[in-house]
């Protein structure tokens, strides 16, 4: 049978218990990762000098340089005090290596992180056959499932210099492509970045979301072209994106206030609407005139 090829080695596994009034002096290791997982008690620990109270089902990701200790056991009514299970790693594969220097130091176990680190440790302890990949495939799930357990954490530790710069990217792309089908999955593939996501930090950079914006920016559109031509209406809708007339009667009633044959008659008539969202459009159209100046200016 061929060797297989896993994104960590385990290195080792340990259930350690602390006393009342035992510590674990401050350490780091640069050549491995460890988790400490505790399952009953609590205890003070120091992470590059910060002090974390941790409780059952908490756990500790040291990463290789982090300085770390534990400074005090608390009192419990249990004996020992503070029971942990440990694991130490290397990492071999660079994105799960990323992602997991993006997590907090100190992470909140669910009930099947708690099983899948017993079940790794009750295998290293049986030693049955293929123990060693069996161990290896639980810890690297524990791995992974932390990661999408905490998925938002590590996105939002993402640069936030970054983050205009894709919103920047999804509006140069709609104002090319509003005429269009604009997917959340087109955007999600041009940007990198999951729909989940993209969508939250949109909203974050504009105050509105995708489709809101993308609706906008449609309907700017289709008011220049009721403005500057005698396209029909369903000519109008298609122009801008939209499929169905009724539905392009609809969004633009409900962004501009009136239907978008009385908008026409009012610009044809030059009188102004009373709707204050209309004049706003239509002073947009008359002082920028050009169609992405236009676009760029719509919040």
């Amino acid at each position: 049978m061929s060797e297989i090829k896993h994104s960590i080695e385990v290195l080792g596994l340990a259930e350690n218990c602390y006393y009342l009034g035992a510590s674990l002096l401050e350490h780091k290791h640069m050549e491995y990762h460890q988790i400490y997982f505790i399952k009953e008690g609590s205890a003070t620990f120091l992470v590059n000098g910060e002090a974390h109270v941790m409780h059952e089902n908490m756990f500790l990701m040291a990463h290789p340089g982090v300085v770390h200790g534990i400074s005090e056991v608390s009192e419990s009514s249990v004996e020992p005090a503070l029971s942990m299970l440990e694991a130490k790693f290397v990492v071999f594969n660079s994105e799960l290596a990323a992602d997991l220097l993006k997590l907090p130091l100190v992470c909140q176990g669910t009930p099947k992180l708690r099983e899948l680190f017993d079940e790794a440790f009750l295998e290293g302890v049986q030693k049955d056959e293929c123990y060693e990949n069996t161990v290896t495939c639980l810890i690297s799930y524990f791995l992974y499932l932390t990661i999408r357990i905490n998925r938002n954490y590590i996105l939002d530790s993402v640069d936030e210099k970054l983050q205009p710069k894709v919103t920047t990217l999804v509006k140069e792309y709609i104002s090319q492509n509003y005429a269009q089908e604009v997917s959340l999955d087109t955007l999600a593939d041009l940007t990198g970045y999951s729909k989940t996501y993209l969508c939250r930090i949109f909203h974050k950079n504009t105050g509105v979301t995708i489709n809101t914006y993308l609706n906008k920016v449609r309907i700017s559109n289709a008011a220049q072209l009721l403005a500057a031509t005698d396209m029909d209406l369903m000519d109008v809708g298609r122009a801008t994106g939209y499929n169905s007339v009724f539905h392009f009667i609809k969004t633009f009633k409900k962004m501009v206030g009136v239907p978008p044959g009385m908008y026409r008659k009012s610009e044809l008539v030059g009188g102004d609407l009373v709707n204050g969202t209309v004049v706003g459009i239509n002073s947009v159209i008359r002082a920028e005139g050009a169609q992405k100046n236009l676009i760029e200016n719509i919040r």
